[in-house]
């Protein structure tokens, strides 16, 4: 497809099919998050602080490879597409080592654990990394207009509480169903991802088979080979300018809240509140059913107001949801639910809105350098998401040996609940206050943004511009 600005809508079946691709993307990052370092130390036999260590290393390592494989994809001169070839070959790797993870060896060897699930995280991410960095790039290229981003990030946002369900409550019904047929649990969560790993594999290729074609052909800025370390120091350069900076900072706090609040759930709902599989799986259904509802008013509200304030508004609600839930100490399932849905207003915000933010800043690169880098500009946001959620599931597993988790105890100490409800609420809750500040003083507004690409069709049709009026962006 040709280089050029797209505001026209876009088609209901391309939305569709590309937002398949969020089966591959969401089915995966939620059953790592949400159950990894639980499996690492209930079923693999890992202390807590040597599964946080795991968890955080292959996301380091993720983090790394997203701005590699960000800047190849932007690259590449595949006949096939830049983007597309990617997402079949990681999919793929992604769907291998996703069982393999959720697998116990039958080796007691506590070293040989740690190492062989630390390669096999680390090859996980990186497939993951394959799949998603350029799948999330073609957000961007599919429309540049500000409220049509907004329209292709809600409706994917559907398919991703769909996928969330999948990789989250989705183990859980697997796991009650294969107990009830006798099996081991062990098996069940190997089960459930063989199951839920060819689901997001399905959704990759549709997602392929639908964008092929619609790429956006890159200028002959693009075509010019860089090498790996280039592409790594060009990284450097993209934070120089304030708006994309802002996104960053956005990203890295959110990310942070996000991880602890979602890893630690399995263990406030096993432990404190003694829940079975199946209300366990329950929640997750709660989960995903608040979020798509919530989706199109926080759509609406974003489009009348901005995405920046829209934005803060909702993560500062969700805030206020999630202390008053931990003044309560979550003492019941319902106060759990009403926990859930206080999460949830601010969890819709940053995985829709979130990412329309992060497609904007596309054009602040492209006026300044004359090059569409929206792998770069995902690789980056990416690059930071997983660094961020490293440190939260490190601090996961610092904070359960910290407050005295024992995983082989029939009861935890007073002390560890009370500890399961910090990880959960409070702290997600004081970082979703930062995380609303930083939307605050974001100068990517609407105004901005449209007077950002006048300037830039001006000059791509060769006209001289300045950065009058949008210097702040820079």
């Amino acid at each position: 497809m040709e280089q050029g600005f797209r505001t026209e809508r876009i088609p209901m079946k391309t939305k569709f099919g590309y937002s398949m691709g969020t089966m591959g993307d969401v089915i995966a990052f939620n059953f790592f998050y949400a159950y990894f370092i639980y499996y690492l130390t209930d079923f693999a036999g890992l202390p807590p602080v040597m599964a946080g260590i795991i968890s955080m290393i292959t996301v380091w390592f993720d983090a790394i490879t997203d701005p590699i494989i960000g800047g190849l994809s932007d690259r590449s001169k595949n006949p096939k597409g830049r983007r597309g070839p990617f997402l079949i070959y990681g999919a793929i790797l992604e769907y291998i080592t996703l069982i393999l993870m959720y697998t116990v060896m039958p080796i007691d060897s506590v070293a040989f654990k740690f190492v062989w699930y630390l390669i096999i995280g680390c090859s996980f991410w990186l497939g993951y990394t394959l799949f998603v960095i350029p799948f999330l790039a073609l957000g961007a290229e599919l429309t540049q207009d500000y409220e049509e981003r907004n329209a292709l990030s809600t409706f994917r946002g559907i398919f991703i509480y769909v996928a969330s369900w999948f990789g989250t409550a989705g183990p859980m019904v697997v796991i009650a169903f294969v107990e009830r047929a006798g099996i081991g649990e062990k098996w069940a969560w190997t089960i459930g991802a063989v199951v839920f790993g060819a689901i997001a594999l399905i959704g990759a290729i549709i997602c392929r088979v639908t964008i092929n074609g619609k790429e956006l052909i890159a200028g002959e800025s693009n075509m010019k080979r860089e090498s790996i370390g280039r592409i790594l120091i060009s990284y450097f350069g993209m934070l120089r300018y304030r708006a994309y900076r802002f996104y960053i900072y956005m990203v890295f706090v959110f990310c942070i809240a996000y991880t602890m609040e979602q890893g630690s759930l399995v263990y406030l709902m096993g432990n404190k509140l003694g829940l079975s599989a199946g209300l366990q799986s329950s929640y997750w259904t709660f989960f995903a059913v608040f979020s798509i509802v919530l989706l199109p008013l926080i759509n609406r509200v974003c489009n009348k107001y901005g995405k920046l304030k829209g934005s803060a508004f909702f993560y500062l609600v969700a805030t206020l949801g999630m202390f008053i839930c931990y003044f309560t100490q979550i003492p019941n399932y319902t106060i759990l639910i009403v926990h859930c849905f206080c999460f949830c207003i601010a969890n819709s915000v940053y995985w829709t809105i979130g990412y329309s933010m992060m497609f904007d800043t596309a054009e602040v690169m492209e006026f300044k350098n004359g090059t569409r880098d929206e792998g770069k500009v995902t690789g980056m946001g990416s690059f930071a998401q997983k660094l961020a959620s490293s440190f939260g599931a490190w601090g996961i597993g610092m904070l359960l040996a910290f407050f005295h988790y024992d995983a082989n105890a029939a009861v935890q100490a007073p002390e560890t609940m009370s500890g399961f409800v910090k990880i959960a609420a409070l702290f997600p809750g004081i970082l979703l206050i930062l995380t609303a500040v930083i939307c605050i003083f974001n100068p990517l507004s609407r105004e901005k943004f449209n007077l950002l690409m006048e300037k830039l069709a001006k000059k791509r049709a060769g006209e001289e511009v300045t950065d009058e009026g949008i210097e702040n962006l820079f």
